[in-house]
């Protein structure tokens, strides 16, 4: 068994140094799609991390009736807490909203401690996902006892729903481009297995099995897959590394944060070695089997 498998990739490596430039033509395909995977991938990763960014700064600020006393604002911390999408309900006095009003506006507003305090008590809510902000904002403001209800307006929502479709997109486009990549290692694969045909029809000859037959093939095509994702994950590694530098970590402001060059440059490259493999495996595969079905 062990002697088979080291002649598999005996035969493999062979195969790959006997026609190199058949084998540097499909991990140059590899490599192509793989960038384009790449630069999908860290566009997913910025923008998970800045969607990620807002949602843990974006706040439901609830400000309480006046009326209120002590167990209604109990009661109210229950049902807010107990909302679907809630994530914490931290509540601040009014003494505590008034000493934020003096740090954000000015020590002539400590004229207003005391009993001419004008400010209300307050609810500050988070929530799992950003793009539940208007509906549990909406729920917090039928309750009774609740004043005013504000959460950063419509376009924080539409922000977050933007980013979360345009991540979904990406993934779509990184699944397109591993088809891609199956598709063209399958071209190139197959235009290198005609030009073995008289190799193949020997060893079926001596009665080789199809599988004997097809898996130096694979191991190729996961040897090329290998080649292939070698040059995107050094762009990625290297240019990625370098962007933020450059950038600072942010654009513009902290909000907008990048993502952390580790981990996200380790797993988009290990994401990166994994799909080459498996589209040489994949396309390969697909390659010799046809030959296999149609040359009896």
């Amino acid at each position: 068994m062990f002697s088979n498998i080291a002649r598999h990739f005996r035969e493999a490596f062979y195969g790959i140094t006997r026609h190199f430039a058949m084998a540097f033509s499909s991990a140059s395909a590899v490599s192509i799609t793989l960038i384009l995977i790449g630069a999908v991938m860290l566009i997913s990763a910025n923008i998970t991390n800045i969607t990620r960014n807002i949602e843990q700064n974006v706040e439901i600020f609830v400000k309480l009736d006046n009326e209120a006393e002590q167990v209604n604002i109990d009661y109210l911390a229950n049902e807010i807490k107990n909302m679907e999408g809630v994530l914490a309900v931290t509540y601040s006095s009014k003494d505590e909203e008034l000493e934020k009003f003096i740090v954000s506006y000015g020590q002539e507003y400590a004229i207003y401690r005391g009993a001419n305090n004008p400010m209300h008590n307050a609810f500050y809510v988070k929530v799992e996902k950003g793009d539940t902000l208007e509906d549990i904002a909406q729920q917090i403001k039928s309750l009774q006892y609740v004043d005013t209800v504000k959460y950063g307006g419509g376009n924080t929502v539409k922000m977050i729903v933007t980013m979360n479709a345009i991540n979904i997109g990406a993934y779509v486009a990184a699944a397109v481009f591993s088809l891609l990549a199956i598709f063209l290692i399958n071209n190139t694969i197959k235009i290198t297995i005609y030009g073995r045909n008289r190799e193949i029809s020997i060893m079926r000859h001596v009665g080789a099995t199809n599988n004997f037959i097809r898996t130096p093939f694979m191991i190729e095509g996961i040897f090329i897959g290998v080649l292939g994702s070698a040059l995107p994950i050094a762009i990625i590694v290297f240019g990625y590394n370098y962007l933020y530098q450059v950038m600072g970590g942010h654009i513009m402001t902290d909000l907008l944060s990048l993502a952390p060059v580790m981990p996200a440059v380790r797993d988009i490259s290990l994401y990166l070695l994994a799909i080459g493999c498996a589209v040489g495996l994949i396309g390969s595969f697909i390659s010799v089997s046809r030959y296999l079905r149609f040359r009896r």
